[in-house]
């Protein structure tokens, strides 16, 4: 939090994070939160992106994976470009936790990036349905091409703010 606030500097916010992470896997080497957690400090610290793949595998091989493991693995694929495999991840993280409009959301900004639009406008109406305060799903429309959004307009109901 105090990272994303900009209070300390992002490498020193990181430290008691990877270090909680790897005291997980001493604790139990099998813990595909801490290996999905330690996947993205590789990648966005270390941009040691063969072992942030190498984490990711293991969280995904997991017996039992969480949703937020599926979050950051769609992550993961969406910077790589890998829309298919991230849009995958997501549907998987929603599949378990349909209720986290965050979710949605963010499926939705991976769906505008693939080009899949109607679709989007779908997931953002679901967002919206689940937590209509989410800045985020509020977020999508004016990140995509605003005449391919216009064609879901119909989908959509938009904020009170936009009346």
């Amino acid at each position: 939090m105090m990272n994303d606030l900009g209070a300390i500097p992002p490498h020193e916010a990181a430290l008691p994070g990877r270090a909680a992470c790897e005291r997980a896997l001493e604790i139990d080497p099998s813990n595909s939160l801490a290996h999905a957690n330690l996947a993205c400090f590789a990648r966005v610290y270390d941009l040691d992106w063969m072992n942030a793949e190498r984490h990711l595998a293991i969280a995904l091989a997991a017996e039992a994976i969480p949703p937020y493991v599926h979050f950051l693995a769609s992550v993961h694929h969406y910077w790589l470009g890998r829309f298919p495999e991230a849009i995958r991840e997501m549907e998987s993280c929603i599949e378990k936790d349909p209720l986290a409009g965050m979710y949605r959301a963010v499926l939705a900004w991976i769906l505008v990036s693939a080009g899949s639009m109607e679709r989007a406008c779908v997931e953002v109406r679901r967002a919206l349905e689940v937590d209509p305060n989410f800045w985020m799903s509020h977020g999508v429309p004016f990140r995509s091409n605003i005449r391919g959004w216009l064609r879901c307009a119909p989908v959509l109901t938009g904020p009170a703010w936009l009346s």
